[in-house]
């Protein structure tokens, strides 16, 4: 559901906090397969590395985003297996969201519900999904498994009851008696019989037979020799607790002592913006004509190059015209040079001046063979 204001959007849609989940994942899951290392340094200069937020919401320079996408897909396929090369930038976008969901589906994942353009985006629900898979996959082809969490056990030691008048030290070693014997039948001197005084009954009340008084001496001669042994811990809150108030003080402290010169220097930055605002005021004014002379001599330069462009488009176009021109006129001229080529050639004349007299002579003959043959029949 969309929480709208005017044309501000308040809430996010599901499918950008499934990306934003999703991403968490994959970072997590890059780290594990060494990303930073494998991948980050594989080109110069080195690839940023990923925040929370890098493919889950849109970036600045959206071309940086598709590429950082389609680089780190290439690297999980062949850490998977596959013999997939790395798309260029002048590759179409198409064609490589294209064959990153033909891999995936020779790869067994199931066919998306979005469409393979959807990947061109670089972010987005549908580029979180391609990753998670991969990387899950990888994960997977490189036999990583996850160890249940080991929960370190907080077993701080506890503060000793102060003795008598005597201050409890803390050292690194336990005090040892020098004779246990000596000790134990000490101990046993002191120790009531409980085994005489157990019954049946579950609440029987436990008395000792020890003098008060002997008690009394020999605690005090035990208590100075008595040595806890207390390992500090920074995990400790009591630590934690006394640090806090201890830097909250500090802070007081210093808040108190420095809290005029603060005010000091609030003023004195107050001031200076306030200068620096008056004398903005200031040069604004002194320049204003020259602003608006300036925006009327850039109308001017526009107008003027806008009437060259226009001219240059003229010359364009007549450079156009004088080019086809000159070419039909080359081809007249050679279409008048073919025929006077053919007008002045006197083959022909000379071929017909031949025959003409060939044909003279073949007329002679045969009058002379006419003559003959008229002679001989009349002399017959």
């Amino acid at each position: 559901m969309h929480a709208m204001m005017g044309d501000v959007r308040l809430l996010p849609d599901q499918s950008e906090v499934r990306a934003t989940v999703l991403m968490e994942f994959i970072i997590d899951k890059l780290k594990l397969l060494s990303y930073e290392r494998d991948f980050c340094f594989s080109r110069k200069p080195p690839w940023p590395r990923l925040h929370k937020l890098y493919f889950a919401l849109p970036a600045h320079n959206r071309n940086e985003q598709f590429l950082y996408f389609i680089n780190i897909t290439s690297w999980l396929l062949r850490i998977i297996g596959r013999n997939f090369e790395t798309p260029s930038e002048a590759d179409d976008p198409n064609t490589t969201c294209t064959n990153i969901s033909v891999e995936l589906r020779d790869l067994g994942f199931a066919p998306p519900s979005w469409p393979p353009a959807k990947l061109k985006q670089g972010h987005g629900d549908a580029v979180c999904s391609v990753l998670d898979g991969l990387t899950s996959l990888a994960l997977e082809i490189r036999k990583f498994q996850f160890q249940p969490p080991q929960n370190p056990c907080d077993n701080y030691p506890e503060e000793s009851p102060k003795l008598g008048n005597d201050r409890v030290e803390t050292t690194d070693e336990l005090y040892v008696p020098d004779s246990e014997d000596a000790e134990a039948s000490r101990v046993d001197e002191f120790t009531p019989d409980l085994d005489e005084r157990k019954s049946s009954d579950s609440s029987f009340v436990v008395r000792s037979n020890v003098d008060p008084q002997k008690w009394r001496l020999e605690l005090e001669r035990v208590a100075p020799q008595l040595r806890v042994s207390v390992v500090a811990d920074g995990k400790d809150w009591r630590a934690h607790l006394e640090q806090a108030h201890k830097l909250e003080g500090d802070m007081l402290a210093s808040l108190t002592s420095n809290q005029d010169q603060l005010e000091r220097v609030e003023m004195d930055v107050t001031s200076a913006l306030e200068k620096l605002e008056s004398r903005e005021n200031f040069i604004n004014a002194q320049f204003e004509p020259l602003a608006a002379e300036y925006a009327a001599v850039k109308s001017q330069i526009s107008g003027i190059q806008e009437k060259h462009r226009r001219s240059l488009e003229n010359v364009a176009n007549l450079t156009q015209k004088l080019s086809q021109i000159s070419d039909q006129l080359d081809h007249v001229k050679q279409l008048m040079v073919e025929k006077g080529n053919v007008i002045s050639d006197l083959s022909p004349l000379v071929l017909m001046k031949s025959t003409t007299q060939k044909l003279k002579a073949e007329i002679r003959d045969m009058e002379l063979q006419n003559g003959v043959l008229k002679n001989s029949l009349l002399q017959t």
